[in-house]
């Protein structure tokens, strides 16, 4: 319960998550890091009234960072995102 513990947990929960999915063969993850609105659970269907919902580049930090523990582990390889992976490659340019 204490407030300090969250993250780690939380993190620790998707790692799990993400190496048992690699265990059973999946090679790729997407991640979409949007806040929800007020009052709306994505992950965790329930919080402690006192759990702050987080910014748009906080929220992106927070997931950053736990890939960056699971490249640590040997959970996760290649880090990218949409933007470099699609669409700042001019050959993946789909007006040509």
């Amino acid at each position: 319960r204490p407030r300090r513990m969250r993250t780690y947990i939380y993190h620790e929960i998707l790692i799990a998550y993400l190496d048992y999915v690699r265990r059973k063969g999946y090679s790729t993850a997407h991640i979409w890091a949007c806040p929800p609105l007020k009052g709306d659970d994505y992950i965790l269907y329930a919080k402690p009234e006192d759990q702050k919902t987080p910014k748009d580049e906080r929220l992106r930090q927070w997931y950053i960072d736990m890939l960056h523990e699971c490249q640590k582990r040997g959970v996760v390889g290649k880090l990218t995102n949409m933007y470099d992976l699609y669409f700042a490659n001019e050959k993946n340019d789909a007006t040509v």
